[in-house]
């Protein structure tokens, strides 16, 4: 009998020998990766293509400093073990002449621990863009005007290769066809807007813009007429101008052409009857009280310990002068009452660059271009006020005009594809 139960014992003894060294080889094999590509840093946030992690923790933008990590200059919120895709980081503004950032991985601070290990990826070389605005690179390959186009209304044509080109080339030069050849279609598209038939000479077209989203590719464009009193032509004409583009897209993109002066866009965000892939209207100008506007969460600069796509919805409560307060932890503003989710007004707020402790019995003025929404937006992180190093965070309410895209008209149509890709986007 003890010698049966002396050999159980060692059998459990090495199961567990077995199960703890399997455990130990997994747990230090598991790898922290991050992902990342170049890409515009001028635009207050970076995109993490990719992040693994094995432990809790947050992902640390850090400028560069002698070609090292340096300060930090925006932060994910607290991240749990597991995979995540597609991380918009809110940043601050660049240090002048920085064309490097690092990435890094904090695992969450334990107690006693003195330092944190981190995995370092340099980011984000500065890249210069074609055109205004940024945008995609594109190198223009013609900009001129056929008299033998077979058009009837404008047109978008997208080769990625000759044989596709040669649709076009046709109506073009024969130096302007000759360039179309030489191209490297391995590595990018030719991409032809033909503005449709002009009743003279003197009328252009400008791809001045290159957006490309999920499922979708917006070319803004600008199209001229005739300077007044100079002589044209009578004769009928089609303005045209042709890129090459440094672009991969799926098959089965929209390519959409339009002027600055048709104020269309696709929301990649929903709420307030609006729905993820829906084409709206926009308009431009100070928004009033019931107006629903899109805006730029990173330039608005609620996005501290945030991840998410950086555009976001809110209907207008009051515009600047106009006084509201908390009352009973609701925010309230002439009669209309707003009911959150906690009492905020015991918490540290942030408004018109004042900070308050909190809200308790005060009447808050709202400052220029500083408009209130109907909701929480998010927290802003103001650097050094604990030790020097450590950024305290207040919450916000507020959207400012600059921040502001536009102001919602009417929806004019839905892009399926957007829509799809939403659903598959994990932040």
């Amino acid at each position: 009998m003890m010698k049966n139960k002396t050999l159980l014992y060692a059998i459990v003894a090495i199961c567990v020998l077995v199960i703890l060294g399997t455990w130990l080889f997994v747990s230090v094999n598991k790898s922290t990766v991050l992902v990342v590509e170049d890409q515009q840093t001028n635009e207050n946030h970076i995109i993490i293509r990719e992040a693994r992690l094995e432990k809790a923790g947050y992902i640390v933008v850090k400028d560069s400093h002698n070609g090292k990590p340096g300060r930090n200059i925006g932060s994910s919120k607290l991240l749990q073990p597991g995979i995540y895709r597609n991380i918009a980081i809110g940043t601050e503004a660049l240090r002048q002449g920085t064309n490097d950032l690092f990435a890094l991985i904090f695992p969450r601070r334990v107690e006693n621990s003195v330092a944190m290990e981190y995995f370092t990826v340099t980011i984000a070389r500065a890249v210069t863009y074609g055109g205004i605005g940024g945008g995609e690179k594109f190198q223009t390959l013609g900009q001129d005007v056929s008299v033998t186009a077979e058009l009837s209304e404008p047109a978008v044509f997208v080769a990625g290769s000759i044989s596709e080109a040669a649709r076009f080339t046709k109506w073009l030069s024969p130096n302007v066809a000759t360039r179309i050849q030489e191209v490297d279609f391995s590595n990018g598209l030719v991409v032809a807007v033909f503005s449709g038939p002009q009743p003279s000479s003197g009328f252009g077209i400008t791809i001045q813009e290159v957006r490309a989203g999920p499922g979708i590719v917006r070319l803004i464009v600008n199209i001229t007429e005739p300077t007044p009193g100079r002589a044209v032509s009578d004769i009928i004409t089609y303005p045209y101008h042709i890129i090459y583009l440094l672009l991969d897209t799926a098959p089965g993109t929209n390519w959409i052409a339009r002027t600055l002066e048709q104020n269309e866009l696709i929301l990649e965000v929903e709420g307030y009857g609006y729905a993820n892939g829906d084409i709206i209207e926009i308009k431009t100008g100070s928004p009033t009280v019931g107006d629903v506007i899109m805006y730029e969460s990173y330039k608005n600069r609620n996005m501290c310990l945030s991840i998410g796509s950086g555009v976001a919805l809110g209907r207008i409560l009051g515009v600047p002068g106009e006084t509201f307060s908390f009352q009973n932890g609701n925010l309230q503003i002439r009669t209309e009452i707003v009911k959150f989710d906690r009492d905020y007004s015991q918490q540290r707020a942030i408004f018109g660059g004042q900070k308050y402790e909190n809200l308790v019995a005060r009447n808050i003025i709202l400052t220029n271009g500083e408009y209130l929404i109907d909701k929480w937006v998010g927290l802003e992180c103001v650097a050094g006020e604990i030790g020097g190093t450590v950024s305290s965070v207040y919450n916000r309410f507020t959207v400012n005009e600059e921040a502001i895209i536009g102001i919602i008209v009417e929806k004019i149509g839905h892009d399926q594809q957007v829509e799809e890709k939403f659903w598959h986007t994990v932040y």
